[in-house]
């Protein structure tokens, strides 16, 4: 910014010059590590083997600090178009690779809300079903930018046993003047076991009830009673 002056002495003289303030822009700073939400597991799903089930949605603050130009949607005096936003940040590349029982992922259209969040669900890429594997929301509105996670189908994993695989995102985080600033978050979903269930039942057969042509058991009653 810059500011004319004029200086007067006491007899009307005058002198003029300018001097100037820079003012240098805020912007949000994301953290440098990736943010870990608490892992589902895909045994709490409707036709999964857990019992009681446990919830399979987690969510999590990202730790944006979204230093002085903050403005949110919903503030007093919010402009549209100049609000703070969270984003996803190569969402192909984040889930290449990933598989649902061999087939892989596909993402839906993603969805900008009316907070400047986003949501989208990852489907199975397979024709006949299309399933939903699982959905995410991004939420800026929130004091560090909140994100959700919610399963919805099985993944594949590459291990035995309830082995956990982590799926790992990224985020743009823009405040309301447009500077941004890029950070990921990671959530492990454990893969679901057959069970077998405790105890067993017990069925007999009785030789007695079987006809044989050519003569019976030894020591049988062949046909049933005589």
């Amino acid at each position: 910014l810059v500011f004319d002056f004029v200086v007067t002495d006491g007899d009307g003289d005058r002198a003029t010059n300018a001097f100037n303030i820079d003012i240098r822009d805020d912007g949000p700073v994301s953290p440098v590590q990736p943010v870990v939400l608490s892992g589902v597991d895909e045994d709490d799903l409707p036709i999964g083997n857990d019992l009681p089930k446990e919830s399979h949605t987690t969510a999590g603050e990202l730790g944006i600090n979204w230093g002085a130009d903050d403005a949110k949607a919903g503030d007093v005096g919010a402009v549209a178009g100049h609000i703070r936003t969270l984003s996803f940040n190569d969402l192909a590349g984040a889930i290449s690779g990933l598989t649902s029982d061999h087939f892989g992922l596909v993402a839906g259209t993603v969805t900008t809300l009316a907070n400047g969040g986003q949501r989208v669900t990852v489907y199975k890429d397979d024709p006949a079903h299309h399933d939903a594997v699982f959905t995410l929301t991004l939420d800026p509105t929130t004091a560090g930018g909140n994100v959700t996670f919610k399963l919805e189908g099985n993944l594949d994993h590459g291990g035995l046993g309830e082995d956990p695989k982590t799926l790992s995102f990224g985020f743009t985080a823009t405040d309301s003047d447009g500077d941004s600033s890029n950070g990921t978050f990671k959530v492990d979903v454990t893969d679901d076991v057959p069970l077998i269930p405790i105890g067993s039942t017990n069925s007999a057969a009785d030789e007695d009830g079987i006809v044989f042509f050519g003569g019976g058991l030894p020591n049988s009653n062949p046909g049933g009673p005589a």
